[in-house]
């Protein structure tokens, strides 16, 4: 069936619709606030409560954007929530998932060079990118974890985080060059 089927069900007060949405986006909608968080049992204190929100508000969702850029805009938020009330740590852990890391090292080396001894050291490679990806500001981080690890475009990114679309490009720009300045710190 057809996301907006369901949409328009939950819409109506369908909770088995809105459980199949929530069903398709929990573990990405997961993944993204514990990469935000660094905290498995705050991500999910945080997807419990965006997911609550979702659920009251189906009915003023107008469909202006794709029912995953909603629900990440009310992650973001929630998320945004929480890290205010905590004074701003900087000191989080980003985590990422096997795929994750699988896609991050694919773009740093070339298939040629991923042979046995590179797979014993995804571990650590996971764990050294998450790290330099910790040092990026706030703001910084999030627009790169949403458009290099997440795949979201540049339109969607800009309605989840409530700023302009140049504004989404000129922060994964110095994201980017700053995460370039970290890598040249650390070779």
């Amino acid at each position: 069936m057809d996301e907006t089927v369901f949409i328009e069900e939950a819409k109506n007060g369908d909770k088995t619709a809105f459980e199949k949405l929530v069903f398709k986006y929990q573990q990405k909608v997961y993944n993204y606030a514990l990469r935000m968080t660094g905290d498995p049992t705050q991500s999910e204190d945080i997807c419990q409560e965006a997911l609550i929100k979702a659920y009251r508000s189906i009915a003023s969702f107008r469909g202006d954007s794709s029912f995953s850029t909603w629900l990440y805009r009310i992650v973001y938020n929630t998320w945004q929530d929480h890290w205010r009330k905590e004074g701003r740590s900087s000191e989080m852990k980003v985590y990422f998932s096997e795929d994750d890391a699988d896609e991050i090292k694919s773009d740093l080396t070339d298939a040629a060079s991923r042979i046995f001894y590179d797979r014993l050291r995804q571990e650590e490679i996971q764990d050294w990118i998450a790290k330099l990806i910790t040092q990026l500001p706030q703001e910084f981080r999030t627009v790169l974890i949403l458009r290099d690890i997440q795949g979201f475009s540049y339109q969607e990114i800009a309605e989840i985080v409530d700023a302009s679309i140049g504004t989404v490009k000129s922060r994964l720009n110095r994201a980017r060059n700053q995460l370039r300045t970290i890598l040249s710190g650390n070779f």
